[in-house]
């Protein structure tokens, strides 16, 4: 590779260090007066071990930017970061810093230190330059003090770099650590190739200005929406639920808290706490949306109801028995459905039966139940008979 840095161009890098200068005089004086032990200072670059900002986070900020922002370099080329974690946690994507010139498809993975492919995933929305980041599917999880590597693959080049970053030193912030200073474990990764892969290649220490989101805690990855059934009458309405997926295989039911939508509210909309009303004849996807993410199921609805039906209309039981009844519907159009976990079971007359919110009737001693389906203005009914065995 060649050299990436003019001679006159060290002075710039430097420069760019030199932003913490205040900070760095700050110390020394506090050192020269006794206020502070000399045993307490870092490297210079770095923030002091141990320290623990609040994660998610990266190695470096927002703010920070590259002592060379665009590189005149326009060949395809992977560059990346080694780095490591002081605590086990996730890798929920890549960062890097983007010159304007630097255009085209980017894609973002993450490697083990030997090279085995953990996750990929290609940029979108990206701005026209600054820092861009893209998550993966689902976050990887890393183990404390293992040694990962992080790229991403530019066909144009016009990447950032700062020359010598790791040459002396590597770079510390809060849990993460970008190794330095040891040629057992060079930092500031590259390799020419047309498309994403492993960079091995280093030189002089430089920083290509690749970074990881990392998060300490699950964080969520999915979210699953559900139905009672996929189509229903219109002028119906059923109870949609969410539940939310993490990074640990963890879940939360979050239908109280996700933001609801419906892609065609003339065929149905969705409350705040997640029901679903039937009002037009069609189709529509419902979506739940939370943490920035989504899920989405589909609805049809069909005609309405004309009337009622509970099958089986007539039962004889014996006490101990039970019966499973299914509710009807004969809709405007002509046609059926079974909407029996729509209906509302109830009892009109409870001697010697009993029936659960789920339909199934109970015989418990001599006598009789009828019991009613009830959907909108509609109502089926079956009735059953309890008799001592024996006698029929």
């Amino acid at each position: 590779m060649t050299d990436t840095i003019p001679s006159g161009e060290a002075r710039s890098t430097s420069m760019r260090r030199g932003r913490r200068l205040p900070v760095a005089l700050t110390v020394m004086l506090a050192v020269l007066m006794g206020l502070v032990p000399l045993v307490a200072l870092e490297a210079v670059g770095a923030s002091p071990a141990g320290a623990d900002p609040t994660c998610p986070c990266s190695l470096w900020a927002a703010e920070t930017l590259p002592a060379i922002v665009d590189f005149d370099d326009a060949q395809a080329i992977e560059l990346g970061v080694q780095f490591s974690s002081d605590t086990s946690g996730y890798i929920n994507g890549v960062r890097f810093y983007k010159a304007a010139a630097n255009t085209g498809e980017h894609v973002g993975s993450l490697w083990t230190a030997d090279g085995t492919l953990l996750a990929e995933a290609t940029f979108t929305a990206e701005s026209d330059s600054g820092w861009q980041q893209v998550n993966f599917a689902t976050p990887v999880a890393v183990v404390a003090n293992a040694r990962y590597v992080a790229g991403y693959h530019t066909n144009t080049g016009h990447y950032s770099v700062d020359q010598g970053y790791f040459s002396a030193h590597g770079y510390t912030n809060g849990p993460l650590t970008a190794p330095g200073g040891d040629s057992s474990t060079p930092n500031g990764l590259y390799a020419y190739s047309p498309s994403p892969t492993f960079p091995t290649g280093t030189f002089n220490g430089n920083n290509y200005w690749v970074d990881v989101a990392f998060s300490t805690a699950p964080v969520p990855v999915s979210v699953a929406v559900s139905s009672v059934v996929g189509s229903l009458p219109k002028g119906t309405s059923q109870p949609l639920g969410a539940v939310e997926t993490f990074s640990d295989g963890s879940t939360k039911d979050v239908t109280a808290t996700a933001s609801w939508s419906s892609s065609n509210p003339s065929v149905g909309s969705v409350s705040p706490a997640g029901v679903f009303s039937a009002t037009a004849v069609g189709s529509t996807t419902v979506t739940a949306s939370i943490d920035a993410i989504a899920g989405h199921t589909a609805i049809s609805v069909l005609a309405p109801v004309a009337y009622l039906t509970v099958n089986p209309s007539f039962s004889v039981l014996s006490p101990g028995q039970t019966k499973q009844l299914t509710a009807v519907a004969r809709l405007t159009d002509g046609s059926t459905a079974n909407v029996s976990a729509l209906v509302k079971w109830g009892t009109l007359l409870g001697c010697g039966a009993s029936i659960s919110p789920t339909g199934l009737v109970s015989a418990n001693r001599f006598g009789a139940g009828i019991f009613t389906a009830s959907l909108g203005r509609s109502t089926g009914y079956g009735t059953v008979v309890v008799l001592p065995r024996g006698l029929w």
